[in-house]
């Protein structure tokens, strides 16, 4: 085995299914779910060959999380509301998001429990709050151990969503007789 492709191989940037770094800059995959960072294009590299405990596997395990929550939101199932998987809210790709409520879900797994990770979170969710978002973290292992009180924790968090966008945001008075009897002259 050659040098470079040693380097290749211990190098964190050979994801197709997440962030890279290349450079020092981070390029986030706009469909997680067919782009591949340059590395993994060019090498025989898949998620499946990599070793078990990288961010690789720590990235599947999320994935799991996710299509659990997924199937829980998708097709209007909760508060008859439409969320949107992977939407992109430049800089960041959210998980999930419901545009009419201004709610977002990130499934969080094991990388979101070190100091960095929750220090990522934070700058993330602050960034989100300041553009009318609110940031609803759910952890992954939870979904898999108490997915009754997840589902039911995101469907609260919906039906107090649509309670605040109401007063926010009351319906016009419906127009009163008179103003129709007005309108009927000639």
């Amino acid at each position: 085995m050659t040098s470079q492709s040693r380097s290749s191989r211990n190098s964190p940037i050979s994801c197709w299914s997440c962030a890279w770094t290349i450079a020092g800059a981070v390029h986030q995959s706009s469909n997680a779910r067919t782009a591949r960072c340059p590395r993994a294009a060019s090498s025989s590299w898949t998620p499946a060959t990599a070793p078990t405990g990288t961010p690789h596997s720590q990235s599947a395990s999320v994935n799991e999380f996710a299509n659990t929550v997924w199937q829980w939101v998708r097709n209007r199932q909760i508060g008859s509301q439409k969320f949107r998987r992977e939407y992109a809210i430049p800089p960041y790709t959210t998980d999930f998001c419901c545009v009419e409520l201004g709610l977002i879900l990130e499934v969080d797994g094991a990388d979101h429990l070190t100091e960095d990770g929750r220090q990522r979170d934070r700058v993330q969710s602050d960034f989100l709050n300041r553009q009318g978002y609110r940031v609803v973290r759910i952890s992954g292992y939870d979904v898999l151990r108490e997915p009754g009180s997840c589902r039911a924790r995101i469907a609260e968090q919906v039906q107090q969503r649509i309670r605040e966008m109401e007063t926010e945001h009351p319906s016009p008075p419906a127009p009163s007789p008179r103003s129709e009897e007005r309108g009927d002259r000639d």
